[in-house]
């Protein structure tokens, strides 16, 4: 049996995850990244991050309050700082290209909640896995540009 933390009464529909794959992608992008700077992160870490910020989501969109839980794990607090990040920066982006932003939080819970089923899926569940980070990586590693400097950071949001 699947554990609680799927949010099972949170329903993703096709229509949905093609409306936020932009999100979707800079998740994964930023996973992918974390992963490759950082050999000794596991899924455990991620699925626990991933599992931090939809409670908190999920309690931000049922009552307005916002509530973090303490994280005693450095890797999972890593993991949060740099989704915040990446949620503020598409926030940004999408408020520069359209004049408002249109990333509701419970679009942002649900995304997450994607996510973390996608992880549960993916993983052997054993203490070290990284069957997760792998399998992102085989799916969704991105190819080097043809064109353009290495020097030039890339950027992790997708612009719908």
């Amino acid at each position: 049996m699947p554990p609680d933390e799927v949010f099972f009464k949170i329903e993703l529909t096709d229509a949905f995850l093609r409306d936020r794959e932009p999100l979707i992608a800079g998740i994964i992008q930023t996973l992918l990244r974390l992963s490759r700077t950082d050999r000794a992160l596991n899924d455990r870490e991620v699925i626990g991050a991933l599992a931090n910020m939809a409670r908190s989501y999920q309690t931000l969109v049922s009552s307005g309050l916002v509530y973090d839980e303490l994280v005693p794990n450095p890797g999972q607090q890593a993991i949060i700082d740099v989704m915040r990040q990446l949620l503020q920066e598409f926030r940004e982006v999408e408020q520069r290209h359209l004049g408002y932003t249109s990333l509701k939080d419970a679009d942002v819970l649900k995304v997450l909640v994607f996510t973390l089923r996608l992880a549960h899926a993916n993983t052997s569940g054993r203490p070290r896995s990284r069957a997760f980070l792998d399998s992102l990586q085989e799916r969704f590693a991105e190819t080097p540009p043809a064109t353009g400097s290495a020097d030039e950071p890339a950027s992790r949001i997708i612009l719908p």
